[in-house]
């Protein structure tokens, strides 16, 4: 369950802001601004949006994680990846509905419920790839004499 919000805490609000940032300038036709047509400028504001990513995504993104933690063994198909990604998407719209003017935010909910669905099924995936250890003192229980 930690390693699910520490996953979904650490990685998601990057990869929140950069579904962010994509569907604005796709929503916009591109940028006005010269600086920012090329790859560079679009990197440079990558890091910049992430000044904003952590604060404004990490608590919905932890508490995402900490859900997918609980059901970390049955993150294995995409079905699985695809509901987490549906409660992200959900607490995302949710806490930004809160930290927000609700007027303001009305035109821009459906970027940040793209930004908490795409974040958490990315999350959910990698935290499904991730094995667990066994305890220790945990043997694997060894082959009967008989062969059954």
């Amino acid at each position: 369950m930690a390693l699910g919000a520490f996953l979904f805490a650490a990685v998601g609000p990057p990869i929140g802001a950069a579904v962010t940032l994509t569907a604005l300038v796709a929503s916009q036709g591109g940028m006005d601004k010269p600086a920012l047509e090329t790859a560079g400028g679009l990197v440079v504001l990558f890091f910049f949006s992430l000044l904003f990513a952590y604060p404004l995504g990490i608590l919905p993104a932890a508490m995402t994680g900490t859900c997918a933690g609980w059901l970390r063994d049955r993150l294995r198909s995409p079905a699985a990846w695809l509901g987490i990604g549906g409660l992200g998407a959900a607490l995302s719209v949710g806490w930004m509905t809160l930290a927000r003017n609700a007027e303001q935010f009305e035109s821009e909910a459906w970027i940040h419920a793209l930004a908490g669905f795409v974040a958490g099924a990315a999350c959910a995936w990698l935290l499904g790839r991730i094995r667990r250890r066994a305890a220790p003192g945990d043997t694997p229980a060894a082959p009967s004499p008989t062969g059954t």
